[in-house]
């Protein structure tokens, strides 16, 4: 009989772990949502699936997306494309960041394709509209950062990045921190 509420009270204090482990993370990924599974599907809408990373305690993702192709005016060169990853570890998520190369410069379609999925991920992640401030950034190939309050009262720092290449292509990244 002693062993046996020993075993119940070990079940208890387990479960009880679990239940607040789970609340934690949930907590600690406020800022950008509540479970990791809804931040990593945030672009889905956009084709761009992600997967879990291999290795998160040394790659610093979460999850990460495949390269997915968005346009390839001259289908002899390596198409545009774009990937998304979230950053973090198994408590928590740090960072949203999505990459579109430009390997095609001058793809009205790509450049349409970014800014959305751009857009897109701010929407669904913090509930920021800066689509203005950002898509004028995005024409004039010019970085930009935004410090924006949350209506939780959390920071959050936005990035756009924007890297010429020595060749003719060029990269632009979007960040959330």
């Amino acid at each position: 009989m002693k062993t046996l509420k020993i075993t119940a009270l070990v079940a208890i204090v387990l479960f009880s772990f679990i239940l607040f482990s789970n609340k934690q993370a949930d907590e600690a990924n406020s800022k950008f949502g509540k479970k990791r599974s809804e931040i990593c599907d945030y672009l889905s809408d956009m084709r761009v699936k992600t997967h879990k990373s291999n290795n998160p305690s040394s790659s610093g993702l979460v999850c990460l997306s495949d390269y997915i192709d968005i346009d390839a005016p001259d289908s002899a060169k390596l198409a545009n494309n774009i990937a998304y990853y979230v950053q973090g570890n198994k408590e928590t998520i740090s960072g949203l960041k999505i990459v579109s190369n430009f390997n095609q410069p001058n793809s009205k379609h790509a450049e349409k394709t970014t800014q959305t999925t751009f857009n897109l991920l701010l929407t669904k992640s913090v509930n920021l509209d800066i689509s203005k401030e950002l898509n004028e950034s995005i024409k004039s190939k010019t970085s930009k950062e935004w410090n924006k309050t949350l209506p939780t009262g959390e920071n959050i720092q936005i990035s756009f990045v924007f890297d010429k290449w020595p060749n003719e292509g060029y990269e632009m990244k979007l960040l959330l921190k």
